[in-house]
C-alpha cells in the first residue's frame, strides 16, 4: 500500500515537471535537400531509438529514419526534396511527442537500481548464511522482533497488523484485503 501512495504522490508532484520536459532543446545539425539531422540529449537512452524510430517513419513525410543513442542524432530522409515550415514544424512536433511517449514506455531506471540491489543483497545473504536465511526471512525476522519487543512495552499500535503480515509473509500468502 505504502509503493500505491508513493507513487500516487509521486505522479501528482512530477506533471508539473513532465509538462515542462517537453521543451527537449532539439537541434538541427544539418539540413540539406530531402535529408536532415536533429540532435537532442533525451535521445542518447536506448528505451526511446525504437519508439522514435517507429513513430517517424510512419509520417507520410518520411522515407528513412536513422537513430543513433550514443550521439543522440536523428537523422531523417524525405520523401520531397524540401519541407514548408508547416511540415517542419510538423515533424519536429512528432519528435517531441516520440520522445515523451518514449519515456512513459521506458523502465524506470531507479526501480531497477533499487531491484538489482535487493537481488544482489539477497543473494548475499544466502551466501553468507549458507542458505539458512534470504532477505525476506531477515526483514520479516527483524518486523517480527520489532513487533514482538514493542508489543511487551506496550509501544506499538499497529503491532498485531504487522504480526500479521510477518506471519503471513512467512507463510508464502497474501492477507484478505478487506473494503
Amino acid at each position: 500500500m505504502l509503493q500505491h501512495l508513493i507513487g500516487i504522490g509521486a505522479s501528482i508532484a512530477l506533471t508539473h515537471y513532465i509538462q515542462k520536459s517537453k521543451n527537449l532543446n532539439i537541434k538541427v545539425l544539418h539540413a540539406s535537400p530531402g535529408r536532415l539531422r536533429l540532435q537532442c540529449d533525451r535521445w542518447k537512452n536506448a528505451n526511446i531509438a525504437p519508439v522514435l524510430t517507429k513513430q517517424m517513419e510512419a509520417h507520410r513525410l518520411v522515407e528513412r529514419v536513422e537513430v543513433s543513442p550514443i550521439t543522440g542524432s536523428l537523422l531523417l530522409l524525405f520523401h520531397a526534396p524540401s519541407l514548408t515550415p508547416d511540415q517542419l514544424d510538423e515533424i519536429l512536433k512528432l519528435a517531441v511527442s516520440s520522445t515523451t511517449e518514449g519515456y512513459r514506455r521506458a523502465p524506470s531506471t531507479v526501480m531497477q537500481t533499487m531491484r538489482k540491489t535487493l537481488r544482489r543483497a539477497d543473494q548475499n545473504i544466502k551466501v553468507h548464511s549458507r542458505g539458512a536465511f534470504d532477505l525476506k526471512s531477515v526483514v520479516t525476522l527483524s518486523v517480527l522482533g520489532k513487533v514482538l519487543w514493542d508489543t511487551g512495552r506496550h509501544k506499538h499500535p499497529l503491532a498485531v497488523t504487522l504480526l500479521l503480515w510477518a506471519y503471513t509473509s512467512m507463510d508464502g500468502k497474501e492477507t484478505p484485503h478487506e473494503n
